[in-house]
């Protein structure tokens, strides 16, 4: 922000597109540069961070290369290299390289070089090389693991930092199956 001037008067009329306009936070009025204040179009699309074909691409080369459409890309070269459609990857890297349709990756390389259809990956690595379609993948750095049903009842509790109100998926290696214990 630039230096404050009381001694501005009050604004009045239209601004000039190529002068300050002058803001008042709190009785206080500061002299601001348009540039300040907004991104130009130009910015917005370089490094392929376009609008068109429903695409919407945030982070550095998030979508470099991508061909697909309706695609959102939120991360370091999330999206980067996608040839799919109706594509959501958030996280750094996730959706890279996938060439599957209908996805959506959450997670630090989540559907990365996925190739399956209709994919739900959630957490780092989830479906990292996947080639089914119609899956919902969660990592296991993201999905714990225990003995038992027990043994999770034990360790996920309000006491030992979870949140009341939610439920906690975890693998129960006893049952061979995915277990919740919902606080």
């Amino acid at each position: 922000m630039s230096t404050k001037i009381d001694e501005l008067p009050p604004y009045v009329g239209t601004t000039n597109p190529i002068g300050d306009i002058p803001i008042s936070i709190n009785g206080v009025t500061y002299r601001i540069t348009p540039q300040l204040l907004m991104q130009t179009l130009q910015e917005v699309l370089d490094n392929n961070h376009d609008l068109v074909n429903g695409n919407n691409f945030q982070g550095s080369d998030a979508g470099f290369g991508n061909t697909g459409v309706d695609v959102n890309a939120f991360g370091v070269v999330a999206g980067y290299g996608n040839t799919g459609n109706s594509v959501n990857a958030f996280g750094n890297q996730s959706g890279f390289d996938n060439t599957g349709s209908h996805v959506n990756a959450f997670g630090y390389n989540a559907a990365l070089s996925n190739t399956g259809s209709h994919v739900n990956a959630f957490g780092k690595d989830a479906g990292n090389g996947n080639q089914l379609s119609g899956q919902t993948i969660f990592s296991n750095t993201s999905l714990p693991s225990y003995a038992n049903y027990a043994a999770a009842a034990t360790d996920i509790t309000t006491a030992n930092g979870a949140t009341a109100g939610c439920s906690y998926l975890f693998y129960n290696v006893d049952k061979q199956q995915l277990n919740a214990i919902r606080l």
